[in-house]
């Protein structure tokens, strides 16, 4: 027997209760214990007189009773449970088999009466049928009721309950009605919390006046003062809650898809979006939250273009679930700590069993916060953009370009510092710091040429980056590296001149050139010298965003990366794509072209490097040797070991991709081992031609070397044999197809103009004979 019936109707037949308490003999809570019900204990004292309504083999009075309530007189119409109750019954507590809808007892002598699960095992649907057996329960309750005593009834609330209540009470002015939320957590953590409720019945000694309207009251939690509302006000918020309930109960799980769910302020305006988003796996250790702005909202539309754009989100953050918390326009958030307080208390209701109370929850955001925008412009190439400062907290403030049509991906960000604490209106760009994960990825990249990064520090490289959008990266590297010269390649002008004003770019340095062009162009341009290092930093203008773009991954122009750069040089590129199938796709397209590539992970980014020659081996950074770096060799060194050698599943394998010189050189040497081939198989020809053809009796005069060039050419030859005295003989007619079922007789005679006719030969004479073929017999 299933404990939950498959039709909700078996609840009120007595049949089932038998048949569920003969299989569950031990004591079974349904909404909890009653020390979940705080207003128990705070309307009834401990003196009063109380009627339990349908007890079942549930400990209500026996948690009550330890409570100091000893005066309880508990009723079911089971009466094997009965039978055990009593065998258990302490002082106080009696116990009776009787039906409440037709309950034989004195009117007004309870001073309390609690049902915990009846009026919904009676009531399970909003089936009319049902009315007037709860109708019956009820009269006779409020008639054993004393004036100004409380019936109190445990129940889930849903909305037949409520429509029973007021078909039965409209026309009654003796009692008030009060709901109360009760959540009933789950103390393992397995199944959610309990969206339990508690109606509060009190019976009046005086009707109201036919004037006064009758009223339902609601109070949301223990210490709220009571809301007047009426019957389809409380529905709306107890299926509100209890939807709620029933997403965070499924959030105790791993999920297969995203999930999401609206939650309300006090003012019923939505005040968050989450969605929860688990990464593919078993179990849930980690837990983190991506707060995304107003601002920088993702529409649900934009999801279901890009449906990896949320494994894109878990993974930036590097967790086993990540909830993005989309704040809604107009609502006032607080600073980032009042949010981070916010998300904290909520955070529970995101966290499976295995999510233990020490997990760590991280809070990052496009922008959380106040921001101070800076600059704003507009180009054709991406549309509007600006750059602001992002206040994260009192003192954390981060710089940062965001292109409008991509509001969630931060092109540049920087870290920005006070340069003295009295002068609150100047800041500066902290240049020694790259606070994004990748591009300090690309950077630490370089070491794969030279081992480490000290090494890099006195080493002069030519580093052309395409891409610079707020010119993070090539600060950073013209900062720590003195003798790196770059040149530096943009699409959009007024980039430039931003990124020198805003992110301090050394935009007239004499190490670094600026070149506003198509980086396409400059790839295919064959008059631009090759470089040590080419890094690959650009995306798409729209909403589908994709770095590199389609333009920049076609086979050609991955074999132009290879053009542009040393025999020794590396190509640096920045990947974003969450379609697996192009990604793997791209990946592909590089290890065609070619011999030698790592890739690692950063947040949602990967940053390739791609060489023909092969890497230095890199150099092994413990913590020890970490902590010793300064700060800005630090961040690099720790990227390092993040890199692995590139593996491509075998269904998105694609073919070898040589260059030119390479595919000629390929082709001689297959023509070299097919001749050689040739030569062998020709010798073996000769050889088999010999043995098989020819007996050492039948070649006694010739010469050898003769006999196997004519045997193998199949030509005609004439010689005299060496020996002394041996008669000359012609071997024009030994070819392998004359010879091969002739008969054991004397050669024929031929004729030559230098040679003799030789006379026919006798039996004693030298014969050339073919001895008879082993399988074949002679013609």
């Amino acid at each position: 027997m299933n404990l939950i019936p498959k039709d909700p109707h078996e609840f009120s037949s007595g049949a089932y209760w038998r048949k569920f308490f003969e299989q569950v003999n031990c004591p079974f809570e349904w909404y909890g214990n009653a020390t979940e019900y705080q207003r128990l204990f705070i309307a009834l004292k401990p003196d009063s007189k109380i009627l339990q309504v349908g007890c079942g083999n549930s400990k209500l009075e026996n948690d009550m009773y330890a409570k100091g309530y000893t005066n309880i007189h508990s009723i079911d119409i089971n009466e094997q449970v009965i039978a055990e109750k009593k065998k258990a019954a302490l002082p106080g507590l009696t116990y009776a088999v009787a039906d409440i809808t037709n309950f034989d007892c004195e009117d007004n002598i309870f001073d309390g009466i609690v049902d915990k699960g009846t009026f919904d095992a009676l009531c399970p649907t909003d089936d009319a049928k049902f009315y007037p057996t709860v109708d019956a329960m009820f009269r006779n309750c409020m008639r054993v009721l004393k004036p100004n005593g409380k019936y109190f009834i445990i129940t889930l609330g849903q909305d037949q309950n409520l429509l029973s209540l007021e078909a039965i009470f409209h026309h009654r002015r003796d009692f008030g009605f009060i709901v109360h939320r009760v959540d009933i957590p789950d103390k393992n953590n397995v199944n959610g919390t309990l969206p339990a409720v508690l109606f509060e019945i009190t019976k009046l000694n005086k009707a109201f006046p036919p004037e006064i309207p009758i009223s339902l009251y609601y109070i949301n939690s223990p210490g709220d003062k009571p809301v007047r509302m009426d019957t389809e006000k409380i529905a709306y918020e107890l299926n509100r809650r209890r939807h709620m309930c029933m997403f965070f109960s499924m959030c105790k799980k791993p999920l297969k898809a995203p999930a999401m769910i609206d939650i309300n302020d006090d003012d019923n305006r939505l005040r968050w979006r989450f969605w929860v988003v688990d990464g593919p796996y078993d179990t849930i250790y980690t837990l983190a939250f991506i707060v995304i702005s107003p601002e920088a909202k993702i529409l649900p539309d934009f999801y279901n273009v890009c449906p990896d754009t949320f494994q894109t989100f878990r993974k930036q953050v590097n967790s086993d679930r990540v909830v993005l918390a989309e704040q809604q326009q107009g609502v006032n958030y607080g600073n980032h700590d009042a949010i981070s307080r916010e998300l904290e208390e909520i955070s529970a209701n995101f966290m499976t069993k295995d999510c233990s109370p020490g997990s760590s929850v991280s809070y990052i955001s496009t922008d959380t916060g106040e921001k101070s925008v800076l600059y704003v412009g507009k180009s054709e190439e991406v549309g509007d953009f600006e750059v602001h400062n992002a206040f994260l907290d009192k003192t954390t403030t981060l710089r940062r370009l965001i292109f409008k049509n991509t509001p969630t991906v931060i092109q540049s960000d920087c870290l920005v510092k006070q340069k003295d604490e009295n002068d609150e209106n100047y800041s500066i760009v902290d240049t020694l710091n790259i606070n994004s994960d990748y591009q300090a990825a690309m950077a630490a990249g370089l070491a794969f040429r030279y081992g480490s990064i000290e090494a890099l520090v006195s080493k002069e490289l030519d580093i052309t980056i395409i891409g610079i959008g707020g010119g993070t990266l090539p600060t950073f590297l013209h900062t720590v590296f003195k003798k790196f010269k770059l040149t530096c390649i943009e699409l959009i002008p007024e980039f430039f001149e931003m990124a020198a004003k805003y992110f301090d770019y050394p935009y007239k340095d004499e190490r670094v050139k600026s070149i506003v062009m198509d980086g396409l162009e400059w790839l295919k341009d064959d008059t631009n010298p090759k470089v040590d290092v080419l890094c690959i930093d650009v995306g798409t203008d729209s909403a589908s965003v994709s770095y590199p773009p389609p333009e920049f991954n076609t086979t050609q122009v991955l074999c132009k990366y290879k053009e542009r750069i040393h025999e020794r040089g590396l190509l640096i590129v920045n990947i974003f794509i969450s379609d697996e199938v192009k990604f793997y796709e791209l990946l592909s397209k590089f290890q065609a072209v070619f011999d030698y590539i790592v890739i690692g992970e950063f947040g949602s980014n990967h940053i390739l490097v791609a060489s023909q020659y092969t890497f230095t081996p890199r150099k092994q950074y413990p913590s020890r040797v970490l902590g010793g770096l300064p700060p800005e060799h630090r961040i690099l060194a720790g990227k390092i070991c993040e890199f692995v050698p590139l593996h491509i599943p075998k269904k998105y394998r694609i073919p070898k991709i040589h260059s030119v010189e390479k595919q000629k050189e390929k082709k001689e040497k297959a023509k070299e081992r097919q001749k050689k081939s040739n030569s062998r198989e020709k010798e073996q020809r000769k050889k088999e031609a010999i043995k098989r053809q020819v007996s050492k009796d039948d070649c006694e005069g010739a010469p050898q070397d003769e006999l196997a060039d004519a045997v193998a050419a199949g030509c005609n030859i004439s010689g005299s044999s060496k020996g002394s005295g041996a008669p000359k003989i012609s071997y024009a007619a030994m070819a392998s197809k004359s010879l091969t079922h002739t008969t054991p007789t004397a050669l024929p005679k031929t004729e030559t103009p230098d040679v003799p006719q030789a006379p026919v030969a006798k039996p004693d004479d030298a014969q050339v004979q073919t001895k008879p073929d082993p399988v074949k017999k002679h013609h």
